[in-house]
């Protein structure tokens, strides 16, 4: 059930996290100053971000996702899984020009769930190898 849970909840962080790397890097782009440097600037990103950045992005996604579903990794990818939730959720609060109002918190909602579910596993996870550390990796 957690593994389920695990996989579950990388997939519904997938967007949050692409649209949070998207602000980062659209906020990187136009601090750059002028029109030229952000050019620049996009160029630099674009060069580096399309061989590299996409791979290593659906690899690691993908990793996250394997590592979720087998209980002796468990735990770290859940770690893992929420700090990545967290600082999504956090770029899309703190990155938005408007203040944050029902909508925003509508479309927020499934970004929260995947990521108290996250939390959840990792509580989970703690508590049954604080019991027996057998018995954690059974289930």
């Amino acid at each position: 059930m957690r593994g389920f849970l695990h996989v579950l909840a990388t997939i519904v962080l997938v967007p949050y996290m692409v649209l949070a790397i998207a602000f980062l890097l659209l906020g990187h782009i136009v601090s750059s100053g002028s029109i030229l440097a952000a050019l620049d600037a996009l160029l630099t990103q674009a060069v580096w971000l399309v061989p590299w950045g996409i791979i290593g992005f659906v690899v690691g996604i993908v990793l996250l996702a394997i590592f979720g579903a087998m209980p002796s990794t468990r735990l770290p990818a859940a770690i893992c899984l929420t700090i990545l939730g967290v600082g999504a959720m956090l770029v899309l609060l703190v990155m938005t020009s408007s203040p944050v109002d029902a909508d925003a918190l509508l479309f927020l909602l499934p970004c929260a769930l995947a990521l108290a579910g996250s939390a959840w596993i990792v509580r989970a996870e703690r508590q049954a190898r604080a019991r027996s550390p057998d018995q954690a990796r059974s289930s």
